[in-house]
Parts: C-alpha cells; sequence; structure tokens
C-alpha cells in the first residue's frame, strides 16, 4: 500500500517494479531517471505516474482502477508480447501523460480473465503501433488515439460492445488504424 507515499526514480538512476503491486499514491521520476516493468508481472491500482515508465519486450503488467498517467508510458515490443492487461472491470487512463507503442504489433492492451472498459480520459493519448482491445475490451476514446508508426494500430474491442469515441480516432505519418467490424459510436 502506497496511498499515502512517494517511490521515486531521481536522476540517473532506475526503479525496477517485480510481481506485486503498487496501489494508490505516486510513482514518479526526475531527470533522467526512469521507472521500469521488467519481464515479471506486477500491478498497478489507483495511482498517479509522473515521469518516464519503460516497458521491456516480453513485459506485462496490469493495471486497474484509474491511472493519472503524466508522462510517457512506452511500450517496447521487439517481437514479443509487451501487455498492459486490464485488471478491473474499468480501467481509466487520465492525466496529461500518454501510452507510447514502439513499432510491433505486439504491443497490446487488453482485459485480463474477464470483459474490461479501456476509458482512455480528455487529454491522455494513445499512439504508435499494437493492438488496443483484442476481442475483450469495451472502448471509450475521449482523448487521442493515433496510429504513428508503419506496424499499424488494430483496434479490436469485444464483439458485442461498441467503440465509443468521443475524441479524435487517427492515423498519421503513413501509418494505418484498422477496425474490425463492429459498431462506432459516438
Amino acid at each position: 500500500d502506497n496511498a499515502n507515499g512517494v517511490i521515486r526514480a531521481e536522476d540517473s538512476s532506475f526503479v525496477t517494479f517485480r510481481f506485486g503491486s503498487v496501489t494508490g499514491g505516486t510513482i514518479e521520476t526526475t531527470g533522467s531517471g526512469e521507472l521500469r516493468v521488467t519481464a515479471e508481472i506486477g500491478q498497478f491500482n489507483d495511482l498517479t505516474k509522473n515521469g518516464v515508465l519503460r516497458q521491456t519486450d516480453n513485459a506485462d503488467c496490469y493495471v486497474g482502477g484509474t491511472i493519472v498517467n503524466n508522462g510517457p508510458w512506452i511500450l517496447e515490443s521487439l517481437g514479443s508480447f509487451t501487455d498492459i492487461g486490464l485488471n478491473s472491470p474499468t480501467v481509466t487512463f487520465a492525466g496529461s501523460g500518454s501510452i507510447e507503442m514502439g513499432n510491433s504489433g505486439n504491443n497490446r492492451m487488453l482485459s485480463v480473465g474477464a470483459q474490461r472498459t479501456l476509458v482512455n480520459s480528455a487529454g491522455h493519448t494513445i499512439r504508435g503501433a499494437g493492438q488496443l482491445g483484442f476481442n475483450n475490451t469495451a472502448i471509450e476514446n475521449d482523448g487521442l488515439i493515433e496510429a504513428t508508426l508503419p506496424a499499424g494500430l488494430t483496434i479490436d474491442e469485444q464483439d458485442s460492445a461498441a467503440l465509443m469515441n468521443n475524441g479524435l480516432l487517427r492515423a498519421r505519418d503513413g501509418s494505418t488504424t484498422s477496425r474490425l467490424l463492429r459498431r462506432l459510436e459516438k
């Protein structure tokens, strides 16, 4: 429990998360510091992330509740699945930050164990290449979702749920956004 605490990686330093979970409080970086998620699975619940978080190839991280993401959360698949697993009924990404997916279709944001809802709040961005949904996630976009890399971005929400888009969904820089044929609502 980190409800009133701060976990910080300061200039030229790293904090690596392995196993376990962090609930509440703040995880952050200053200067060139980095937060890192490695191959082991951990979970972040209802917390604020300020600064850089790097999720390396073949590293999975579960999230639950509301994540206030202020800064880049970088997914770096080099060919292995690199997942952000949605592990509560609704997972909301808020804040001024972004999920930055590298140029691989194996960067994924998907539900764990049951259908979940991914909310991308106003002011928050999901960009790059990879997969959103994997046919098991309801998606509500109030921010920006954009394909920006050659591998493209596939949006594959759950069969019975429409993609609720109140924000901007786009492809740019020669990339493509693919949606499997389901409902799109505004």
